[in-house]
């Protein structure tokens, strides 16, 4: 029983490592569409001024 429980420990920093790889790709997916976002708006300013 007690080696059952440290090898759960064992992989506990790989799940960690999961859950902080998902969240920076949450985060960097809600860069780029900000980016999209602002550089289509830039872009129908643009073609508005010209």
């Amino acid at each position: 029983m007690d080696s059952h429980t440290h090898r759960i420990k064992k992989h506990n920093p790989n799940v960690e490592r999961i859950r902080r790889l998902k969240k920076l790709e949450k985060f960097v997916e809600e860069q780029i569409e900000k980016y999209v976002k602002i550089h289509k708006k830039h872009e129908k300013e643009l073609t508005y001024i010209g």
